[in-house]
């Protein structure tokens, strides 16, 4: 969980910052790690506005088929029956998992 390290709203998570707040902070030349916190809370946002707007009702589904498309194609690499490892393989369902998690989320 990030605060925000400085300025008027010293001390507030990034996640409950105003819109208007983390745009300016955009403009800033901020120090690592903040800028990259900045830009992935904007992102963020950005994306959940976007999906509310654009994305079938049934996210879910949909976010599903498409992490399952793109695990069963890297698996065709990744996989030690063809030559990847198992250190890759565990990276790829992770990261997959991952993916699920952050749909389900953007969903609710």
């Amino acid at each position: 969980m990030s605060r925000m390290p400085f300025g008027k709203f010293k001390g507030e998570r990034l996640q409950e910052l105003p819109n208007s707040y983390v745009e300016w902070l955009l403009g800033l030349d901020l120090r690592e790690p903040l800028r990259t916190k900045i830009k992935l809370e904007y992102q963020r946002r950005t994306l959940s506005e976007n999906v509310a707007h654009v994305v079938p009702i049934d996210l879910v589904s949909v976010a599903e088929a498409v992490i399952t498309a793109g695990v069963r194609a890297l698996a065709k690499t990744h996989h030690p029956d063809v030559g990847g490892s198992h250190q890759a393989m565990v990276a790829l369902n992770r990261c997959a998992d991952w993916l699920r998690q952050q749909s389900q989320r953007i969903a609710a």
